[in-house]
């Protein structure tokens, strides 16, 4: 089956690039400069020398260009980076230069350190409100519709759940790089099913192998978890976030996704909302629930994607003193302060669900001692839903 390249057209670029000799000037190696010579080389079959003489694109690595790590410059037939993803970053714009035929310079340093795409895949193989195929990481392609019947259970396919189709996979963290992201938590918020088992074994290993993928295109991989996970899968009877066999599960589990994925970037969480389960459940409020699960991230450095779209969804709207569009404020803005530094605070655009004429979120400008990101929606759910046409933003 076919692979969308993307604007990423190999056999255009091959093309542009034919009289191109590349040389790569590095002091040192690791996973990313060898896949930027994997890309070179392999994917496009261009011709790389070791000599800096016989070349006419020269790549290098000056961690002097600028203080933010992500940065590169192309200057006519030279392309530097601070580091080497940084090198990668360049590697597309040039590459995207050429195609466009506009002048080959260009200087870029990317203003957010996390550029982050949350995938809403079931293990199943569908995604969540149908409207984006199928899912590229779970599932048997073909074997799902993707229909919106309204109802969010999880089939059980009774095979692997991993579709392990890396070369699509490799095509996507290409295009992904080439635009600028380097997260991607791979699951739906809205865990259930065998998804909830993702972060232990046998699962985390297959888990690890398209971490190690992307990590090669410069991506951290996240995972969404399910708040009960103690109570569902780890035999425990409660998931009370300050009760210690709560903790010591969660570190222990922590500690072997370390073991598999040395470089895994955390946690996304939904909880408390819409029927998910939470802390709330025990007298315990969000700020409880994120530390807990920060302090087990702690030594690794990882962190917590706390999301703060949390209302209760069997209240009757038709009663006016019922306000929806307060109900993050209200719960997350008193605990302004009360998170642990490797919490953030993953917050909807607007304060309803995505709506394409919403007020933005007024969260955003209150919280002052809070990290916080700003939560898009970019699929055809509140979009068009495939039937209308809507601008959503030239450069994400």
């Amino acid at each position: 089956m076919a692979i969308d390249e993307m604007w990423l057209q190999s056999s255009i670029l091959k093309k542009r690039l034919t009289n191109e000799i590349f040389y790569v000037n590095l002091e040192y190696e690791d996973k990313i400069t060898i896949r930027l010579r994997s890309e070179i080389c392999e994917w496009l079959g261009c011709q790389l020398t070791g000599e800096r003489s016989e070349a006419t694109v020269v790549l290098s690595v000056d961690c002097k260009l600028d203080v933010n790590l992500e940065a590169y410059e192309v200057k006519e037939n030279e392309i530097i980076g601070t580091s080497s993803v940084g090198l990668l970053y360049g590697f597309y714009a040039y590459l995207r230069l050429k195609l466009s035929g506009a002048n080959l310079s260009e200087k870029s340093a990317p203003a957010q350190s996390l550029r982050m795409i949350n995938h809403w895949d079931q293990v199943d193989g569908t995604i969540e409100r149908g409207y984006a195929g199928e899912s590229i990481f779970f599932g048997r392609f073909g074997s799902n519709d993707n229909t919106d019947t309204g109802s969010f259970a999880v089939k059980d396919i009774g095979t692997d759940i991993f579709r392990n189709d890396f070369t699509r996979l490799k095509m996507y963290a290409r295009f992904l790089a080439s635009i600028g992201i380097n997260a991607i938590s791979l699951n739906n918020v809205n865990v259930r099913g065998l998804g909830t088992s993702l972060i232990v074994s046998p699962y985390i290993e297959k888990v690890g192998e398209i971490a190690k993928l992307f990590a090669t295109f410069g991506l951290k991989t996240f995972l969404a978890i399910n708040w009960a996970a103690p109570k569902l899968i780890g035999e425990l009877k409660t998931s009370d976030p300050l009760d210690e066999n709560v903790y010591t599960w969660w570190q222990q589990t922590i500690d072997h996704i370390y073991e598999v994925i040395p470089d895994f970037c955390g946690f996304v969480v939904k909880a408390d909302s819409e029927g998910e389960p939470g802390p709330y459940q025990y007298g315990r409020n969000h700020a409880d629930g994120a530390n807990m699960l920060a302090k087990a991230f702690e030594k690794y450095n990882g962190l917590v994607i706390w999301r703060t779209f949390v209302y209760n969804s069997q209240t009757d709207w038709r009663n006016r003193k019922n306000d929806r569009a307060k109900a993050a404020y209200e719960n997350f803005m008193p605990l302004d302060g009360d998170f642990s530094d490797n919490v953030i605070l993953q917050i909807k655009f607007g304060p309803i669900d995505f709506g394409v004429r919403e007020p933005l979120m007024p969260l955003f400008g209150a919280l002052k001692k809070t990290n916080q990101l700003m939560e898009f929606q970019i699929t055809a759910e509140y979009l068009g839903h495939q039937i209308d046409l809507n601008y959503v933003l030239s450069h994400l």
